[in-house]
């Protein structure tokens, strides 16, 4: 009997390798062979080494516009018809929509939407993502009679909008998140004062950096601190500019890192997780990774990021894009028993099924199903 074949579409080898691990394991174990098509970064080899076929996708983050999504789909339709793929799983808003289309008059068994956050289509309110949204809608609406579609989300409200939308039926699987690797990530000692805040993510407006970095200002340097991990992105309208990174390299309060490669040794360095997104996330794995640290938590309280919070007895949650809010839970974080916090944080991510492993035997339910996506065989319940 011919092996089936699963391909996932995504972004970069680097998302792949940090993110979507589990989800290949889980397809391995369920007997696909696995295909993975994303951006090589430089980072294809290292995942052509852990047994997955490797295959390079053309253009970047900064490509945009028609010219951009056709080649995109036209390079996908012919890997599509050249592999002939029982099941293809598409990850991110940009790619259920690149893969969709890609799919029009091809014959698949089955196709997964990984919706991995909601993303700035679905948050902003400008003229130009409201009518981007409607058609993004519309489009799905169609595409969805002609194959046997599975939509993913990692939280509740999400799963709720797709509904509501009419893009995804009710019994969509909700399964929290990428994943977190509890045996690498670890709980480690707190590090000496002063308190440290980290944060982990794309330099731009939207993840709240520039909120962030205000808050700590408000704060004396003896005291409070802030260490930055994650590059700028020019393809994106709100991405911090040269002059504002130039002056992050030479401010005694921040410090900004760019690409981390060792997060273990980041958030070793840290006392708290933060990120001050303004929405559009998933589960982030900037939040998973300290709280699986034993480490407090700080973010905003949008869909994904308040999932890591309990009732305050592990972190803060405050309203997006309010530096004076971030300022005053930093405060709270200085007279806070850290130490009891991050206990309750690692708490957290074993006992709600945050952790790589419970990721992966969810998935390995789900493709051992099959197609039939009506049923899934197990789903990690949104809270």
């Amino acid at each position: 009997m011919q092996t089936q074949k699963i391909i996932f579409l995504a972004g970069e080898d680097t998302y792949i390798l940090s993110h979507r691990l589990p989800a290949a394991r889980a397809a391995i174990r369920a007997g696909y062979e696995v295909h993975i098509v994303a951006q090589d970064t430089g980072k294809g080899q290292d995942i052509s080494n852990l047994g997955f076929v490797f295959h390079p996708r053309d253009g970047d983050r900064k490509d945009r516009g028609p010219l951009a999504l056709v080649k995109s789909i036209l390079q996908i339709r012919s890997l599509l018809k050249n592999e002939e793929p029982h099941i293809l799983h598409n990850i991110g808003i940009q790619f259920i929509l690149v893969g969709m289309l890609a799919t029009i008059g091809l014959r698949l068994q089955h196709i997964y939407n990984n919706v991995n956050g909601i993303g700035f289509m679905f948050t902003s309110s400008k003229a130009s993502q409201t009518v981007a949204r409607a058609l993004f809608t519309y489009l799905l609406r169609f595409l969805n009679k002609f194959h046997d579609v599975t939509y993913l989300f990692q939280n509740g409200p999400d799963h709720a909008l797709f509904t509501q939308l009419r893009i995804s039926p009710v019994t969509s699987p909700v399964i929290k998140g990428s994943g977190v690797d509890i045996n690498h990530y670890k709980p480690a000692p707190l590090p000496i004062a002063p308190l440290t805040i980290g944060s982990a993510c794309r330099m731009i407006g939207i993840k709240g950096v520039r909120d962030l970095i205000t808050a700590v200002k408000m704060h004396n340097p003896s005291e409070v601190r802030l260490k930055l991990a994650g590059l700028p992105d020019s393809g994106n309208p709100s991405s911090l500019k040269p002059d504002e990174l130039e002056g992050l390299a030479i401010d005694e309060q921040i410090e900004w890192l760019g690409h981390v490669d060792d997060m273990f040794e980041f958030w070793s360095g840290c006392h708290v997780g933060a990120l001050m997104s303004h929405g559009g996330e998933g589960v982030p794995m900037a939040l998973l990774q300290p709280a699986a640290m034993a480490r407090p938590i700080l973010t905003t309280n949008v869909p994904g990021n308040h999932s890591l919070v309990c009732k305050e007895e592990n972190g803060f949650t405050v309203p997006a894009g309010d530096p004076d809010a971030i300022a005053t839970a930093i405060t709270k974080l200085l007279n806070a028993d850290l130490q009891k916090m991050g206990q309750r944080s690692h708490a957290h991510i074993i006992s709600a099924e945050f952790s790589s492993a419970a990721v992966e035997d969810a998935l390995f339910s789900i493709y051992s199903a099959g197609h039939d996506s009506a049923t899934p065989a197990v789903i990690s319940k949104s809270k």
